[in-house]
């Protein structure tokens, strides 16, 4: 599945996941209390970190 992740500075990233919107969001969650970062795969099978406090949006592309 592919998601946008829209970002707090208005910028917007495509990431892949195997993981339903739901489970998606769930975990992204769970990541900002311990680690603070999560690493997503582009759909070009770049990897990306990204800081879960940026994250504002999930829409599922």
């Amino acid at each position: 599945m592919l998601f946008r992740l829209g970002l707090s500075d208005n910028r917007e990233v495509t990431v892949k996941s195997e993981k339903d919107p739901n489970a998606l969001a769930e975990w992204i969650n769970a990541v900002c209390g311990e680690l603070g970062f999560v690493s997503c795969e582009t759909p070009e099978g770049k990897s990306l970190l990204v800081r879960v406090s940026e994250i504002r949006t999930l829409t599922e592309v």
